[in-house]
């Protein structure tokens, strides 16, 4: 917990790459550990996030052929 401005204005400005991390679910740390989109950080975060969106071009979304059999 951060009380002034000054801490907060240190917390968010001077260190603002120790304090840019995500917290952490207890509850669902044992569920995802770390393995998914949502919950994940850093490295594993844009890697997971390069496959996804990977996959879903590959399934063809975004092409004008999905968007017209979804309309249909």
């Amino acid at each position: 917990m951060l009380c002034g401005t000054e801490a907060i204005r240190e917390a968010l400005v001077d260190q603002a790459e120790a304090f840019s991390d995500w917290g952490t679910v207890a509850v669902f740390e044992p569920i995802v550990q770390r393995y998914n989109v949502v919950f994940a950080r850093g490295e594993c975060w844009k890697d997971l996030l390069q496959f996804s969106l990977a996959t879903v071009k590959d399934l063809g979304m975004g092409k004008h052929s999905v968007e017209e059999q979804i309309q249909e």
